[in-house]
């Protein structure tokens, strides 16, 4: 479920970290560490299969640092999921970076909750 990102990470860390784990047909994406420029290319590779999946949750709780180009890169993935007919939820955001996540109005675009429990009740495939 946990893919890793920031500057102490090696290549050969991101390609045996998985992209994202499934509960049911809810795909989970966990980044941890930094997102920012130095990383946001592989998370844009772990995120990518997810556009066409009906419920993809950012499960934020391990995501230390988000930059400009970070944010962007998790808008966008929002957005193209949207855009194949996907729902995508925000959740368990540090907050820093909730904080900045609700600054720059994302909350508006996409629900933003306090934990990853709270959304697979929310979508309703918590047992």
């Amino acid at each position: 479920m946990t893919f890793l990102l920031g500057s102490r990470r090696t290549a050969d860390d991101l390609e045996e970290a998985p992209g994202w784990d499934e509960v049911g047909q809810v795909a989970i994406s966990c980044p941890e560490g930094d997102l920012d420029a130095y990383t946001v290319s592989a998370f844009r590779e772990r995120v990518a299969p997810l556009c066409g999946r009906p419920w993809v949750i950012f499960d934020l709780s391990k995501l230390t640092f988000i930059d400009s180009v970070g944010l962007g890169a998790l808008i966008g993935a929002i957005r193209r999921i949207r855009e194949a007919g996907g729902q995508s939820f925000v959740c368990a955001a540090r907050p820093p970076v909730g904080r900045l996540l609700r600054m720059v109005g994302l909350d508006r675009i996409v629900a933003i909750e306090d934990s990853l429990e709270v959304v697979l009740r929310r979508i309703g495939t918590a047992s």
